[in-house]
């Protein structure tokens, strides 16, 4: 058994056995086979001519690529705060309501439904709220975005920077 490299995504230390990579599903099963009655040439070997400085570059793509993962997350959980508020006033409201019915609605008789009004319409009054400060959060938005956008290009940027200079680093035997 040896350790290939997929030839579809890279993806090294794969097994040779494998029916295909656990990276991108290429059939490894057919390419062995064929690599191995010499139907396929060798991959040519490349060497690391400053091993030193190219696992440098690895951890600082590593890094760029955590740094990436936590724009994205940061940015999807601002948005997703600002349209949680509408839903959890609703929530709120109606839960509300129903509490109220229940301890004092049944005492009031048919008047019990008119109490049940008041915090519906207190929710309703705190969505209108809300509702008032859509553009607002609209703006903010796609200034987030905007912002994002501008971020993930420089990261990016970066790690096609890193990836170009390990590629520099590497030469075929």
């Amino acid at each position: 058994m040896a350790l290939i490299t997929c030839p579809e995504c890279g993806r090294k230390n794969v097994s040779d056995m494998a029916i295909s990579c656990p990276g991108c599903g290429f059939n490894l099963y057919v390419y062995s086979a064929l690599l191995k009655s010499g139907q396929l040439p060798e991959e040519e070997a490349k060497q690391i001519t400053n091993p030193e400085e190219y696992e440098k570059l690895e951890k600082e793509l590593e890094d760029n690529k955590n740094r990436l993962n936590e724009l994205k997350r940061n940015y999807y959980r601002s948005i997703q705060n600002d349209s949680n508020w509408r839903s959890l006033t609703v929530i709120v409201s109606v839960v509300i309501a129903f509490a109220v019915y229940m301890m004092f609605g049944k005492a009031f008789g048919r008047t019990g439904y008119l109490i049940i009004l008041i915090p519906v319409i207190t929710g309703l009054l705190f969505l209108l709220l809300d509702l008032r400060n859509e553009n607002a959060v609209r703006k903010k938005n796609e200034e987030l975005l905007q912002i994002y956008t501008k971020e993930r290009d420089d990261i990016l940027k970066e790690i096609e920077e890193i990836t170009g200079k390990m590629n520099d680093l590497q030469e075929t035997k």
